[in-house]
């Protein structure tokens, strides 16, 4: 899956193709199945590089949902999707502070002073 937003030369072995709606998430989500991870690999051959052919791809068994479920799904990925990017932000902040205040608490260039709220 090409998940960045540029376009790319491959190899003329691939096969390309892209989506309808909004059915990447989905896609996604399926391929990252431990089921469909072992079919994909039953279905692989090559010793050196495994490949996968269209039509084996084309093979896998899923459950297609309707519009309403799909619309649905896509909201709930899209939601997981932006806090897991917004705690990976928050961390960096934490880490970047991290290493600029540690030094100096530990040299006590910074006092940290106890107190109690309750």
């Amino acid at each position: 899956m090409n998940k960045y937003d540029y376009t790319g030369a491959v190899s003329p072995i691939y096969i390309v193709f892209k989506t309808k709606n909004s059915w990447h998430w989905f896609l996604e989500e399926f391929l990252k199945l431990k089921s469909t991870k072992n079919n994909i690999n039953q279905l692989s051959s090559g010793s050196v590089r495994q490949s996968l052919s269209f039509d084996d791809f084309a093979s896998l068994k899923t459950i297609i949902p309707n519009e309403e479920a799909l619309i649905e799904f896509n909201s709930i990925i899209e939601s997981l999707k932006k806090k897991i990017n917004q705690n990976i932000k928050n961390t960096e902040i934490l880490l970047n502070l991290k290493k600029i205040l540690l030094p100096s608490i530990l040299s006590e260039k910074i006092y940290i002073s106890e107190t109690n709220k309750t």
